[in-house]
């Protein structure tokens, strides 16, 4: 059975924002919460700056990480863009999801 989540409408317009200022580029980041909600989201720089993958910077990667920790947060999400393709998984997404207890 899949569960759901809750995410605010302010997240999911931080997340659109972010997504948008980096059109054409594939743009990233995290989701932090707890118990299935969505509290905080950080983005993240993509160091590829490609349409068509995404390497999320290490350094503020980590620091989203210790912001979840200070604040008693799971990594719950993890958000990346397909300007170009189909809003799915590509092979690639599948194979590089290195954190299976977050969504995609």
């Amino acid at each position: 059975m899949r569960k759901a989540y809750l995410i605010s409408t302010e997240l999911l317009q931080q997340i659109q924002m972010h997504l948008e200022e980096n059109l054409p580029e594939e743009a990233c980041g995290l989701l932090g919460g707890n118990n299935h909600t969505f509290r905080t989201w950080q983005p993240i720089e993509n160091i590829l700056h490609s349409p068509t993958r995404y390497r999320m910077n290490a350094e503020q990667q980590l620091k989203a990480f210790l912001h979840f920790e200070e604040n008693q947060l799971d990594l719950l999400g993890i958000v990346h863009s397909h300007p170009n393709g189909p809003p799915l998984p590509s092979q690639t997404d599948l194979e590089e999801a290195y954190y299976p207890e977050a969504i995609y």
